[in-house]
Protein backbone atom coordinates (compact mmCIF):
# COMPACT_ATOMS: atom_id res chain seq x y z
CA UNK A 1 0.00 0.00 0.00
CA UNK A 2 2.76 2.42 0.96
CA UNK A 3 4.60 1.52 -2.25
CA UNK A 4 1.59 2.37 -4.46
CA UNK A 5 1.04 5.71 -2.71
CA UNK A 6 4.71 6.51 -3.12
CA UNK A 7 4.58 5.52 -6.81
CA UNK A 8 1.56 7.78 -7.41
CA UNK A 9 3.27 10.69 -5.62
CA UNK A 10 6.44 10.23 -7.69
CA UNK A 11 4.42 10.01 -10.91
CA UNK A 12 2.51 13.21 -10.08
CA UNK A 13 5.71 15.03 -9.21
CA UNK A 14 7.30 13.89 -12.46
CA UNK A 15 4.42 14.60 -14.86
CA UNK A 16 2.87 17.75 -13.37
CA UNK A 17 5.60 20.17 -14.61
CA UNK A 18 5.48 18.58 -18.07
CA UNK A 19 1.70 18.95 -18.29
CA UNK A 20 1.93 22.59 -17.23
CA UNK A 21 4.61 23.23 -19.85
CA UNK A 22 2.53 21.56 -22.55
CA UNK A 23 -0.45 23.78 -21.74
CA UNK A 24 1.70 26.92 -21.86
CA UNK A 25 2.37 26.57 -25.60
CA UNK A 26 0.03 28.99 -27.36
CA UNK A 27 -2.19 27.67 -30.09
CA UNK A 28 -2.25 29.07 -33.59
CA UNK A 29 -4.95 31.54 -34.41
CA UNK A 30 -7.42 29.94 -36.79
CA UNK A 31 -6.07 30.37 -40.31
CA UNK A 32 -7.95 32.68 -42.63
CA UNK A 33 -8.51 30.99 -45.98
CA UNK A 34 -9.29 33.51 -48.70
CA UNK A 35 -11.25 32.17 -51.66
CA UNK A 36 -10.91 35.53 -53.41
CA UNK A 37 -8.44 38.35 -52.80
CA UNK A 38 -9.67 41.87 -53.59
CA UNK A 39 -6.71 43.95 -52.37
CA UNK A 40 -3.31 43.52 -50.80
CA UNK A 41 -0.87 46.06 -49.41
CA UNK A 42 2.27 46.07 -47.31
CA UNK A 43 2.88 48.85 -44.81
CA UNK A 44 4.76 49.23 -41.54
CA UNK A 45 6.04 45.63 -41.52
CA UNK A 46 2.59 44.13 -41.95
CA UNK A 47 0.60 42.76 -44.85
CA UNK A 48 -3.06 43.73 -45.12
CA UNK A 49 -5.28 41.46 -47.21
CA UNK A 50 -8.87 42.20 -48.19
CA UNK A 51 -10.97 39.44 -49.68
CA UNK A 52 -13.63 36.81 -49.20
CA UNK A 53 -12.84 34.35 -46.41
CA UNK A 54 -14.01 30.78 -46.97
CA UNK A 55 -17.48 30.35 -45.47
CA UNK A 56 -18.22 34.10 -45.32
CA UNK A 57 -20.60 35.90 -47.66
CA UNK A 58 -18.85 39.27 -47.74
CA UNK A 59 -15.39 40.72 -47.95
CA UNK A 60 -13.21 41.26 -44.87
CA UNK A 61 -9.78 42.66 -44.12
CA UNK A 62 -7.05 40.91 -42.14
CA UNK A 63 -3.56 42.10 -41.21
CA UNK A 64 -0.56 39.93 -40.32
CA UNK A 65 2.89 41.02 -39.29
CA UNK A 66 6.10 39.05 -38.77
CA UNK A 67 7.28 38.48 -35.22
CA UNK A 68 8.93 41.38 -33.43
CA UNK A 69 11.99 39.26 -32.71
CA UNK A 70 12.76 38.40 -36.35
CA UNK A 71 15.38 40.40 -38.17
CA UNK A 72 14.48 42.93 -40.85
CA UNK A 73 15.67 40.77 -43.76
CA UNK A 74 13.53 37.78 -42.72
CA UNK A 75 10.51 40.00 -42.07
CA UNK A 76 10.92 41.65 -45.46
CA UNK A 77 11.24 38.27 -47.16
CA UNK A 78 8.04 37.00 -45.50
CA UNK A 79 6.13 40.15 -46.52
CA UNK A 80 7.42 39.94 -50.09
CA UNK A 81 6.58 36.23 -50.45
CA UNK A 82 3.13 36.60 -48.93
CA UNK A 83 2.38 39.62 -51.12
CA UNK A 84 3.40 37.67 -54.25
CA UNK A 85 1.10 34.79 -53.27
CA UNK A 86 -1.78 37.18 -52.58
CA UNK A 87 -1.27 38.92 -55.93
CA UNK A 88 -1.38 35.57 -57.75
CA UNK A 89 -4.61 34.67 -55.94
CA UNK A 90 -5.99 38.09 -56.87
CA UNK A 91 -4.99 37.75 -60.54
CA UNK A 92 -6.69 34.35 -60.92
CA UNK A 93 -9.85 34.38 -58.78
CA UNK A 94 -11.34 30.99 -58.04
CA UNK A 95 -8.18 29.09 -59.03
CA UNK A 96 -6.28 29.47 -55.74
CA UNK A 97 -6.90 29.52 -52.00
CA UNK A 98 -4.69 31.80 -49.92
CA UNK A 99 -4.26 30.62 -46.33
CA UNK A 100 -2.82 33.10 -43.83
CA UNK A 101 -2.16 32.21 -40.20
CA UNK A 102 -0.47 33.72 -37.18
CA UNK A 103 0.49 32.37 -33.76
CA UNK A 104 -0.98 33.71 -30.53
CA UNK A 105 1.64 35.09 -28.19
CA UNK A 106 4.66 33.58 -29.93
CA UNK A 107 7.10 36.31 -30.86
CA UNK A 108 9.61 33.83 -32.28
CA UNK A 109 7.20 31.97 -34.60
CA UNK A 110 6.62 33.60 -37.96
CA UNK A 111 3.19 33.87 -39.53
CA UNK A 112 2.51 31.65 -42.51
CA UNK A 113 1.15 32.25 -46.01
CA UNK A 114 0.20 29.26 -48.14
CA UNK A 115 -1.16 29.26 -51.67
CA UNK A 116 -3.08 26.16 -52.83
CA UNK A 117 -4.47 25.43 -56.27
CA UNK A 118 -8.17 24.59 -56.33
CA UNK A 119 -8.87 21.30 -58.10
CA UNK A 120 -11.23 21.70 -61.06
Amino acid sequence: MKTSILAVAVALAFFTPRLAAAQAVPAAYPAKVFTAVDAVRVEDYKIIITGVVQGDAGSSTWAVSPSTSSDGARAGQFLSNCQAQALLAMAKPGQYLLEVSSYAGLTSAPPCCKLSRVNP
